[in-house]
This record gives C-alpha cells, sequence and structure tokens, in this order.
C-alpha cells in the first residue's frame, strides 16, 4: 500500500491519505475508501533505462572531451 501523486497540495492530501490507507490496512474494501485504488503504470521506456541512461553518460562525456559541454 502507498498514497502517491500529491504534486503541490502534499501536506492536507498526505494528511487524509494517511487515514484512508489505515482503514484500508485493517480491512475496508478499496471501492468503500474515500480515494482510488488504482494499480501502478510503469512509466514509457522504464525497461530500456539502464541503457537509456548509459547512452546519456557517454553523449556527455564525448560532449565534454570535444569542449561542447
Amino acid at each position: 500500500m502507498t498514497g502517491l501523486g500529491y504534486n503541490g497540495r502534499g501536506v492536507a492530501i498526505a494528511t487524509a491519505m494517511g487515514r484512508v490507507l489505515a482503514k484500508w490496512a485493517i480491512g475496508t474494501k478499496a471501492d468503500e475508501l474515500e480515494f482510488p485504488v488504482t494499480p501502478l503504470k510503469p512509466l514509457p521506456f522504464s525497461y530500456a533505462k539502464e541503457t537509456l541512461v548509459e547512452a546519456e553518460i557517454l553523449r556527455l562525456k564525448l560532449l565534454d572531451k570535444l569542449g561542447l559541454w
């Protein structure tokens, strides 16, 4: 269980979410909670993150060697 996505109004929403997560932890059904329960979706291209990060590091090293960075 986790509460995510507070985006800008975090303190108030996180406080309310704590109560909701506590209800869920003691057995309240997901469809009876005040906030929607949805599955996490993977970020686009997350399957290739290691390769993309390595490629970006190499690109930046090349730019540094060429004095372009």
